[in-house]
């Protein structure tokens, strides 16, 4: 919960979200079943809906920004799983809404891993034992504090 907290607050549109989340391996399908059973709780729709507990993107322009960053990601291979529900099936046509998702087993040197993607999206990655997934935030474009994401480090 306080992961999902952390990527999801304001729909992901805060400079210190959590920007990707790194799992070892052996962990990895437990954390994500977890993960996705919490993500799975928003209601995207309009703020003043009572069911509502996802609010919606910004502006038109981060919203094509993340549609296409998402496009990209799909046509580049990357398992791209959106989450949540709507209030009602047609609020995606009246705002710039997007479900929460979580990209699975992210390519560290990806494009959705590396940009700043400001919205309700969030790389994971399965690391081994000795892998050091800070050394491939260096290469990354932005701040350092959400530069190093949540790295998972224990079995809870």
């Amino acid at each position: 919960a306080k992961v999902t907290a952390g990527i999801f607050r304001r729909a992901g549109q805060f400079c210190f979200a959590i920007k990707r989340v790194y799992v070892p391996e052996s962990i990895y399908d437990r954390f994500f079943e977890k993960l996705e059973n919490e993500i799975n709780k928003f209601v995207v729709g309009h703020p003043l809906d009572p069911l509502t507990t996802f609010g919606p993107i910004n502006n038109r322009a981060q919203w094509q920004f993340l549609k296409q960053l998402l496009e990209r990601t799909r046509a580049a291979g990357a398992e791209v799983v959106e989450l949540g529900k709507w209030t009602r099936d047609d609020i995606v046509n009246e705002g710039y809404y997007l479900r929460p998702t979580v990209i699975k087993n992210a390519d560290p040197a990806s494009e959705i891993v590396t940009t700043e993607q400001f919205g309700p999206i969030i790389p994971s990655s399965g690391t081994r034992p000795k892998t050091r997934p800070f050394k491939w935030q260096i290469k990354a474009n932005w701040a350092w504090a959400p530069a190093f994401g949540r790295l998972i480090t224990n079995e809870r």
